[in-house]
Formats: structure tokens, C-alpha cells, sequence
């Protein structure tokens, strides 16, 4: 009995403790949402895999098979 009640204990404690950490994890903060599509100057073809970042930060993302992609950045 003494062992399920500090395993129970133990285990609420861990769910709390990585619950905290994922809301600590999520800023509150604004933010923007940039869409857009990449395509060939030449042939006006959408291109997959492209590496679309903002410069200056570590945001960024790659295309999709149609080459659309999507940011979120802060305001």
C-alpha cells in the first residue's frame, strides 16, 4: 500500500512538473503569420524543399510539394 502511494505521488508529480514545462514553453506573445509560394523565375513551377527563413533569426521553414509554405513570427 505504502509503495502505491508514493508511486502515485511521484508519478502526479512528474505530469505536473512536464505539464509546467510545456505552457512555460508557449509565449504569450504576438504573433504574425506569413504564407506564400516559391516558384521558378523561368518557368513560373512551384518548387518543393526550398529553405525560407527570416533574416537575422532562427524562423524558418521548407516548401511543400507545391511550394507553399508558412511562417510564424513575432509581431
Amino acid at each position: 500500500m505504502k509503495k502505491s502511494v508514493i508511486l502515485l505521488v511521484g508519478w502526479l508529480f512528474t505530469m505536473l512538473w512536464l505539464g509546467n514545462s510545456v505552457m512555460c514553453a508557449q509565449d504569450a506573445g504576438d504573433y504574425l503569420t506569413i504564407v506564400g509560394m516559391v516558384k521558378d523565375s523561368h518557368n513560373k513551377k512551384s518548387l518543393e524543399n526550398v529553405n525560407v527563413s527570416v533574416q537575422g533569426t532562427n524562423v524558418g521553414t521548407v516548401t511543400n510539394a507545391e511550394g507553399k509554405f508558412t511562417l510564424r513570427v513575432n509581431k
